[in-house]
C-alpha cells in the first residue's frame, strides 16, 4: 500500500491491521524510498525490535530504523537510546 503525504503530520487507517496483535508488525517507508523520518509508537517500535533481530527486514530497513531512532533521539522527540545502546 502507498499513501502519498501531502502534509507534516498524516494518518493513515489500515483496516485489519491490529497492533495488539502478537504477531502484527508494520515497517513504514519500506526500501527507504520517502525523505521523512518516522517516529513508531511504543508497541508498534517492540514488534519491530523484534523483526529485527530475527532478521525479516532488509538490511536497508533496520539501518532506516536505527537512524529515525538516532535522529529522533537528537532532537529531543524520542528516549529510546537504551535500546540500541546500553548503559
Amino acid at each position: 500500500m502507498f499513501t502519498l503525504l501531502a502534509h507534516v503530520c498524516a494518518q493513515v487507517d489500515l483496516p485489519g491491521f491490529d497492533p495488539a496483535h502478537p504477531t502484527c508488525w508494520l515497517k513504514l517507508n519500506p526500501g527507504v524510498t520517502g525523505f521523512f523520518r518516522v517516529h513508531y509508537g511504543e508497541k508498534l517500535f517492540e514488534m519491530l525490535l523484534n523483526h529485527i533481530q530475527d532478521e525479516a527486514l532488509r538490511a536497508v530497513d533496520r539501518m532506516a530504523i536505527f537512524d529515525d531512532q538516532v535522529q529522533l533521539q537528537w532532537h529531543s522527540c524520542v528516549y529510546r537510546t537504551s535500546i540500541f545502546f546500553p548503559p
